[in-house]
């Protein structure tokens, strides 16, 4: 009886030995389960789950858009997940782990396209070496000073169909594009819906912001927007005009009042005393005048 024993267990051992062999021998890799690469989401926050084909002290971490890396708690079976803070626009992740002296990575890429609802703000910034966009003028065509800078491009949906303000505030000289569907800064004037240079009193270096800028337009809910933040001024503007910090808020508006429409002409005669003084002797003059 304990020759069957020390048999059985020399096998379990033996299963055991041989398990962890043909598991150190495989390569490593890392499955991501959701989301799927290259996905739009509409959240601010996303949870990655997935798995490595490891189950034995396996450790992954991950790194958003090139910050420090984040420990991720991984169960037995080799399976983890862990949610992320997305900012507006493409974001990165990239996914590590690590098993004695083994190691795997897969890189996520994902874009954020909030929905503006109630109230959505993005914080921004634009850099010397960001980004160039050679911009539209007001009225939406090629501008004749082939005006140059850099520029900070997000993706965003709206909930529901209606009138929506988009405020940006910049310590800069700001400048606001609107696209609707896709953007492309070599095609700058394709796909664009609004455009607008200063709201409020314009760009004053004295005061906090520097700068405003404000659109006022029509949204369709699902539809794809593009909201690109630049400057005013080009490549040779000063420095503290032409890029920096930014704050854009997007949220539901009253629509824009109507125009003013002068009153139509009538043809109504009117007669009209005109009473003049010349040389201390008063006159009386009646006058016919039509409104033509």
């Amino acid at each position: 009886m304990k020759n069957i024993f020390r048999y059985a267990l020399i096998l379990i051992v033996g299963a055991l030995f041989l398990s962890a062999c043909s598991e150190s021998a495989k390569e490593m890799a890392i499955s991501v389960i959701s989301p799927t690469e290259g996905a739009t989401v509409s959240s601010s926050v996303v949870r990655v789950a997935g798995s490595v084909n490891r189950f034995y002290n396996v450790a992954v971490s991950y790194k958003l858009n090139g910050a420090a890396a984040q420990d991720a708690t991984v169960d037995g079976n080799g399976a983890f997940a862990f949610d992320v803070p997305l900012t507006a626009g493409t974001n990165t992740i990239e996914l590590t782990a690590t098993s004695g002296s083994s190691v795997a990575s897969k890189t996520l890429t994902l874009i954020s396209q909030p929905v503006a609802s109630a109230g959505l703000v993005v914080s921004g910034k634009t850099t010397a070496d960001g980004p160039k966009i050679t911009r539209p003028d007001l009225g939406g065509g090629l501008d004749d000073a082939n005006r140059t800078s850099s520029y900070d491009a997000f993706t965003f949906s709206v909930a529901s169909d209606g009138w929506y303000g988009i405020l940006s505030e910049q310590d800069y000289d700001g400048y606001l594009l609107l696209y609707k569907d896709a953007f492309d800064p070599k095609t700058p004037v394709k796909n664009l819906i609004a455009v607008n240079d200063d709201f409020g009193g314009g760009f004053d270096p004295e005061r906090t912001p520097k700068g405003r800028s404000r659109i006022l337009s029509n949204l369709k809910a699902g539809m794809k927007y593009i909201l690109v933040t630049t400057a005013y001024g080009d490549l040779e503007s000063p420095a503290e005009t032409r890029y920096g910090n930014f704050k854009t808020t997007i949220g539901p508006s009253d629509p824009p009042p109507p125009p003013f429409v002068l009153p139509q002409p009538r043809n109504d005669e009117y007669n009209i005393t005109v009473r003049f003084l010349t040389n201390n002797i008063t006159a009386e003059q009646q006058a016919v005048f039509v409104e033509a």
